[in-house]
C-alpha cells in the first residue's frame, strides 16, 4: 500500500543472497485493493546464472505507465533451494520517463 495512487513505469527486485533465489515473480496492480490488473510475469533468477548474475537488481518495465496504489508480487514457484519461502533484499517501483 503506497498510501496514495502513484504514476509508475516498472518495478524493481533484488533476490536476498544465498539459496532464496526466486525464479519468477507476477505482478499485479491495483487503484482499490480489490480489481487487480496483472502487469506480467518476469524471470528473477535461473539455475543456469553465477551467484554474482543472480544478486543484480531488477529491472522491469511496464509497456505504459499505470496508476496504482497498492503492487502484488506473487512468486509461484519454490526458490531455487527447492523451499516454499521468499527472502528478498529490496523491492519497489519507479517512473522513468
Amino acid at each position: 500500500n503506497m498510501k496514495e495512487v502513484n504514476a509508475f513505469k516498472g518495478v524493481y527486485i533484488q533476490n536476498r543472497q544465498g539459496n532464496t533465489y526466486q525464479p519468477k515473480v507476477k505482478v499485479l496492480v491495483s487503484r482499490d485493493n480489490k480489481n487487480w490488473t496483472e502487469m506480467g510475469t518476469y524471470t528473477l533468477a535461473q539455475a543456469s546464472e553465477t551467484a554474482a548474475q543472480r544478486n543484480v537488481l531488477r529491472e522491469f518495465s511496464f509497456s505504459e505507465v499505470v496508476e496504482a496504489q497498492y503492487v502484488k508480487f506473487v512468486f509461484p514457484d519454490k526458490n531455487l533451494g527447492g523451499e516454499n519461502h521468499v527472502a528478498l533484499a529490496e523491492l519497489g517501483v519507479f517512473y522513468d520517463i
